[in-house]
């Protein structure tokens, strides 16, 4: 996922770098580093004239080029990295970045369009796209029913899904590239990360497999289910 940053104003010597939004739910970091997910990039215009290059110092965190006199940084896995970037002068300034995990308890919240979860299916059967988004939607769910997701980085990445305080289920995740894998024994789920700001995401889950093997030769092309979480505050 692309974006780049707004009012990101970076001046060491010579070598200034300015940002200008796309997206005004963008992060909006006002000094480094440079914060992002694990998994979105940026694009940074270099000012003034020359040859400039880059290099990141760890390159599974984050990878860098020059191109059309801007930087253009790719995130991968979560962790901090240092961008250095030499100017026609020589001289080399540090850009300083750190690409997010999600480590820490989000809450289930309503998404934009008022419902726990958002549902996308496409199916050349209307009446079994009816039911299906019937079947998966959760407009009734109760308050002692809203998940909290918990991520905690312990000898092992674990995560636990809440319902009020009970634990409903447990097990190991990763997370790079805006892809979070949950684990629970031989169960595996797979979800799209899709960041609004740094205290905001969604998290898509691709379910076409699955419902084209329970309903086969029904024309389904495509069934997701979306949940939106936001960061867990703390008491005092």
């Amino acid at each position: 996922m692309r974006f780049t940053h707004p009012c990101l104003v970076f001046l060491v010597c010579t070598l200034t770098f300015v940002a200008c939004s796309k997206n005004k739910d963008n992060p909006k970091p006002e000094k480094q580093p440079l914060r992002l997910w694990a998994g979105q990039d940026t694009v940074i215009a270099l000012t003034g004239t020359g040859q400039y290059t880059a290099m990141s110092d760890s390159t599974q965190v984050a990878q860098v080029t020059v191109q059309n006199d801007s930087l253009h940084i790719t995130t991968s896995y979560p962790g901090p990295a240092t961008i250095h970037i030499t100017g026609p002068d020589n001289r080399t300034t540090d850009l300083k970045l750190v690409a997010n995990s999600v480590i820490g308890t989000w809450n289930s919240v309503k998404g934009g369009t008022g419902g726990w979860t958002s549902i996308e299916v496409q199916c050349s059967d209307p009446a079994l796209a009816a039911s299906l988004q019937e079947q998966l939607s959760e407009k009734e769910m109760k308050p002692e029913s809203i998940r909290a997701l918990a991520f905690r980085d312990y000898a092992d990445l674990a995560f636990q899904e809440i319902r009020t305080d009970n634990i409903r289920r447990q097990g190991t995740f990763s997370f790079h590239d805006l892809t979070l894998t949950l684990t629970e024994g031989s169960t595996v789920e797979v979800y799209r990360l899709i960041p609004f700001t740094l205290s905001r995401f969604a998290l898509e889950q691709d379910l076409t497999a699955q419902f084209q093997a329970i309903h086969p030769g029904k024309g389904i092309t495509k069934v997701t289910r979306t949940r939106y979480y936001t960061v867990a505050e703390i008491p005092g």
